[in-house]
This record gives structure tokens, sequence and C-alpha cells, in this order.
């Protein structure tokens, strides 16, 4: 089944669509995530001054219980005591569990048993969320040369059927006469034993070309369908004229056979060096 040209271009198109969905999202979300990293590094402030997380716990309980019940105690959304204003609040409670884990391995790491040490929030990894968006970047590849034509007709011919190994004349014959005394399996290692450079054949492509023999009586590629080419009565009509009279215009020949000057003109083009190489054939023989 050949798909056409027009349904590649059309898929490519709409996969091109997702560009501009794909960085708006990946951007939202590095946004954020800076954002976090910002509030994290102050909140890291806020706990070197309270001089412990706990004592940055207890403040986040009370000020945000106090935060989401009335915003008015805030002064203008601000804490006279820490200089958090409500959105730090909410940042608190989202990383509340961060502090939690971290205050955790922190007294397991203590080694002087000096008594708590400062913890440090676990923000979210900016490496690892642009690491994953050049990943998708890299599985949907949306640069402007998938554009051009000359990028895409491989894709679309790569839905056609065609050989996917084509072999020569020669190396069809070669196998042939191995598979005088040889299975599918022994002709293609041999084959591809003797062609180490060449793309190597599987059976069932040895088993295709024996199947057309065996069918056909040929191993050539059948002729493709269409019209009977009609050149060679054209070009023997024009060559006969040509001969009788070498002097006689493209413009006469044109007029009298009913062909165009530039076929007319590429026949005896054609003819002439047919006939020069001739010439040169039988002056070297003598």
């Amino acid at each position: 089944m050949k798909v056409p040209r027009s349904t590649v271009v059309e898929f490519v198109e709409t996969v091109c669509g997702f560009e501009n969905e794909f960085r708006s999202r990946f951007n939202r979300l590095e946004d954020a995530v800076v954002n976090l990293k910002t509030r994290v590094s102050r909140l890291k402030k806020v706990a070197a001054k309270t001089g412990s997380s706990s004592c940055l716990n207890n403040t986040i309980q009370q000020t945000g219980s106090a935060a989401s019940t009335s915003t008015d105690a805030l002064g203008d959304g601000q804490n006279t005591s820490n200089g958090l204003n409500e959105d730090d609040f909410k940042v608190l409670d989202q990383i509340r569990t961060l502090f939690e884990k971290d205050e955790d391995a922190s007294s397991a790491n203590d080694t002087d048993n000096d008594g708590p040490t400062e913890s440090t929030p676990s923000a979210p990894d900016l490496d690892e969320v642009l690491w994953l968006k050049n990943r998708i970047m890299s599985a949907f590849p949306m640069d402007p040369y998938i554009h051009d034509s000359r990028y895409i007709r491989p894709t679309s011919e790569g839905y056609g059927k065609r050989p996917a190994i084509p072999l020569t004349m020669d190396e069809r014959i070669e196998i042939v006469l191995l598979a005088r005394s040889h299975n599918h399996r022994d002709i293609a290692d041999a084959f591809n034993k003797k062609h180490p450079d060449r793309r190597p054949v599987t059976r069932s492509c040895i088993s295709r070309l024996l199947s057309k023999l065996k069918e056909t009586g040929s191993i050539a590629d059948k002729s493709r369908s269409g019209r009977p080419r009609k050149t060679d009565d054209a070009a023997s009509l024009i060559v006969d004229r040509f001969r009788r009279n070498p002097e006689m215009s493209l413009r006469q020949l044109a007029a009298e056979t009913g062909f165009s000057r530039s076929r007319i003109h590429r026949i005896i083009r054609t003819y002439k060096r047919s006939d020069d190489s001739a010439d040169k054939t039988n002056l070297e023989s003598s």
C-alpha cells in the first residue's frame, strides 16, 4: 500500500503543530522550578535565622493557618517577623514534607552529636527537567528543515512497497547457482561471508528470488505497467528521414513527421553518437 505524499506532509505538519504546545508547557514548568528554587533559598535563610528547622515548622503551622483564615493579619500580605508573604506560606506548606525528610537525614548523618543541624530542602532538580525536555524534543524533532521536501521524500517513499535490499543481476545469478547445493540459510551465510561490505541478505529475500524464478522462469524484474513505448518507431522514422537528407532542418523534419523539434534533436543526437562509436570500433578492429 502506497501512502500519498500529501498524507505524509499533513502528518508531519500535525506533529510540528505540537511544537508550540510542548515548548510552552516546558517553559512554564521551567519557570515554576526556578521560582521554587528562589523561594527555597529564601526559606533556607529564614531557617538559618531561626536556628533550627523545628522553629521553622512551628512558624509554618502558626502563620500558615493564619494566612489561610485571614489576610488582614499579615499587613498587606507581609509578615513583620520573618519577612514572608502569603505566597511564601503556600510554598512552605508544599515543602513541609521535604523539610521533615531532610531533618531525618541530617540527624542520622550528624557524627559530632552537637545538636540539630541546619536542614536543606530538596528542591526539584532543574537538570532533570531539562533532560526530560531534551529527550522529548529529540523524539519529536521540530526543526524547520523537516518541512523541506528533500527530507520528506525518503519518509514518504518508505511507505511504498519497494525492495529493501535490491540485488544486482550478478548477485542474483550467484544466489541461483548457490541454490543448487545449499538451502536458504546456507545460501545467506555464504553470500554474506563473500560480500562483507554489502548489506546482508536474509532467507526471505532468497526465498522470494527463487520463487520468482520458479513462477516466471526469470530473475529479472517485471516490466512496469503502462502504455507501450513508441520511441523505437519514432526513432526509426526520424533516422530514416535524416539519412535520406542529412541537410534537412529540424523545422522541416518536425513538419513532415509531426514530432516536436526537441524530440527530433534528441533522437538525431543519440543516433550520431552511436554512429560515431560504431565507426570508431570498426577502425580499431581494422
